[in-house]
């Protein structure tokens, strides 16, 4: 082997071994930057959650107990203190537009300013489902962890069996 090709091996092994040392350096940093951020995150995506969790069980038990276009006060009162309190530090735009929408339609319906037919439980299990949605959505974007496009043709309340 002449001199220059062994300098030349010598460059390219030693090229090869300074990227094999910096290689899992580099990788083990932006490992350590990932956990980091989660960790630092974790807190309020499990406060997102659990405002989500609290929104959609509040809007489906108002669904559930909209019987002849009354709605239970206290449930009212529940969802309204989740929508201007946690409600406004965790939920995106989109979602408290669709708890206002069920509030809004509860609060019409319990004070005789909307007929019958608009206060009807198949109408409040759809604003509820589109208060599910608008988390889910929230959540998708929020965290970064792409969930199932729902049917959205499921999701449309069956109006036929109404009064």
């Amino acid at each position: 082997m002449t001199q220059e090709k062994y300098r030349f091996w010598t460059i390219v092994i030693a090229a090869a071994a300074a990227i094999g040392a910096v290689l899992p350096i580099v990788a083990g940093y932006f490992q350590y930057a990932s956990s980091v951020e989660k960790t630092y995150k974790s807190p309020f995506w499990t406060s997102q959650m659990e405002t989500c969790r609290a929104i959609t069980m509040t809007s489906s038990d108002i669904a559930v107990s909209a019987n002849d276009g009354i709605v239970p006060q206290e449930l009212i009162d529940q969802l309204f203190s989740i929508f201007y309190g946690t409600g406004q530090l965790y939920l995106d735009n989109e979602t408290l537009k669709a708890v206002g929408a069920v509030g809004s339609r509860a609060v019409q319906c319990n004070a005789g300013n909307l007929e019958g037919k608009e206060c009807i439980q198949p109408l409040f299990n759809a604003f509820s489902m589109n208060v599910a949605q608008a988390c889910r959505d929230m959540l998708t974007v929020a965290w970064g962890v792409p969930l199932d496009e729902l049917n959205s043709e499921l999701l449309k309340p069956d109006f036929s069996q109404a009064r």
